[in-house]
Parts: structure tokens; sequence; C-alpha cells
């Protein structure tokens, strides 16, 4: 028998879409920054334009990260609980 939602499982999913959100854009972030803090120099940037793309490009990918994150913990927490639910009697195709 599956349990129904609780209030909890949306504070866990929530709780950790931010903590892992925030954590693996930093990190991603830090790792595309220092990438091309290294190589756009390289090609003749100015460091104004430097800091300028790599704010860009690393806000972006922290974007992506944190959907990822999001859509990761609420298949796990979520989804997978709805889809465990054993199917209504009463539904429309009930005979």
């Amino acid at each position: 028998m599956t349990e129904s939602l609780r209030e909890l499982d949306y504070i866990k999913t929530w709780v950790c879409c931010v903590i892992c959100g925030v954590v693996g854009g930093a990190v991603l972030g830090a790792i595309v920054g220092a990438i091309l803090g290294v190589s756009l120099p390289q090609l003749g940037a100015s460091v104004r334009g430097v800091r300028i793309t790599a704010t860009v490009v690393s806000e972006f990918l922290g974007l992506a990260a944190s959907y990822e994150f999001f859509r990761l913990f609420v298949e796990l927490f979520i989804v997978r609980k709805l889809t465990l639910r054993p199917a209504s009697v009463s539904g429309p195709n009930a005979a």
C-alpha cells in the first residue's frame, strides 16, 4: 500500500532542489569561469570582456543545472509516489 503525498514530500523536494541547485550551479559556474578565465585572455579578450562573458555563460549553465536538479527531485519524491498509487475503481473507464 502506498501512502499519499504529504506536505513533507513537497518540502523535501524543494529543499533538495535548492541545495543541489545552488551548490551544483556554483561548482559548474566556477569550473566554466576558470576555463573561460584562462582561455579568453589567450585569445586577446580584455579583463572586462572575460568577466562579462564568464558571468553570462556561468549564469545560464547554473540555470540549466538548477532545472535538471528540479526535474530529478520531482521525479524522485513526487512523480514516483503518484505513479505507484493503485488505480481508482470509480474512474472514467470503470465498468
